[in-house]
């Protein structure tokens, strides 16, 4: 005889309390590694038949980081491009010095009408040091960039 979850699912409590032990070791493994996580919240339904109301988003939420720049004297868009083959990530001793590294990087244009959106962990192994000179430091300073090409242009307007 074939098991029904549909009308009888009488194991379901002791497998939602047994699920909360995985749930925990996999929020303290993340919250160790410097990650903020949010548990959400768990509700055992009271019958099978109200198994559509009570199920939940997920057992848990990681939240990462973004780094969101600005260049305001660049001006790009899908349409037109990035004016120039590589693209400054960051500086390197700001990146350097982060314990959990960003995700991901948001570089916007000047009008905040376009963004270049870059995946750190899909691109960080092609990244090339550069020392340039910041005029807003006024002074050389050592820099993170990126090909272009490995980056993605959103437009927003």
């Amino acid at each position: 005889m074939a098991y029904n979850y549909d009308k009888d699912d009488s194991g379901f409590i002791d497998d939602l309390e047994k699920s909360k032990v995985a749930v925990d070791k996999a929020a303290r493994f993340f919250a160790n590694q410097g990650f903020p996580v949010v548990l959400q919240p768990t509700f055992a339904r009271p019958s099978v038949s109200e198994k559509n109301n009570f199920s939940d988003d997920g057992d848990l939420k990681l939240m990462i980081t973004c780094e969101v720049k600005h260049r305001p004297h660049l001006s790009f868009s899908v349409e037109s491009g990035f004016p120039y083959k590589t693209v400054i990530v960051d500086a390197c001793h700001i990146f350097d010095k982060h314990r959990v590294k960003p995700f991901y990087y948001i570089i916007w244009n000047r009008d905040y009408s376009s963004f270049l959106f870059l995946n750190v962990n899909e691109s960080r192994k092609r990244w090339i040091k550069s020392e340039k000179f910041d005029k807003a430091k006024n002074r050389m300073r050592n820099f993170y960039e990126v090909d272009v090409g490995l980056c993605r242009i959103v437009d927003c307007v």
